[in-house]
């Protein structure tokens, strides 16, 4: 079939699915793993909710550290929560506009939730990674 190389298909539309394919054909090995946790836009301010209920941890007397890594597994950015700051078996990680423009650019971060167990002069002694950073992505578009 014969087309003329100077057609630019500029008036064409064409099907796709991004950024995966362009036939919608998308393999199971292209989609990342484990799924996405967690997304949002470039510079919005978003609160993460984590879901602590399935822990069989208390917290009482314990630091909880959030921490999330770049794709070289960096820090970049990270929280340290007292039990009071819990709600219902729900922790809340806000990033706000600031922090998501600066620190936040479109990619793939990992997250990682960790339970610092203290001694009486609020040193850490041990620590306990309840969400392990492999286990949780976020995805910002």
């Amino acid at each position: 079939m014969y087309e003329d190389m100077y057609k630019d298909y500029s008036n064409e539309e064409f099907p796709y699915n991004y950024p995966f394919s362009f036939r919608l054909k998308n393999k199971k090995y292209l989609e990342p793993y484990p799924p996405i946790s967690a997304w949002w836009y470039y510079g919005e301010t978003v609160n993460l909710e984590l879901d602590l209920s399935d822990t069989e941890e208390s917290f009482e007397g314990k630091q909880i550290s959030v921490n999330i890594y770049n794709f070289r597994k960096e820090i970049i950015d990270g929280k340290v929560f007292v039990p009071n700051d819990i709600d219902e078996d729900i922790l809340t990680y806000t990033i706000d506009q600031k922090t998501s423009n600066d620190v936040f650019t479109e990619g793939i971060y990992y997250l990682e939730l960790s339970l610092n167990e203290l001694d009486e002069e609020e040193n850490i002694i041990g620590t306990k990674v309840l969400i392990d950073n492999n286990d949780y992505l976020l995805r910002v578009v």
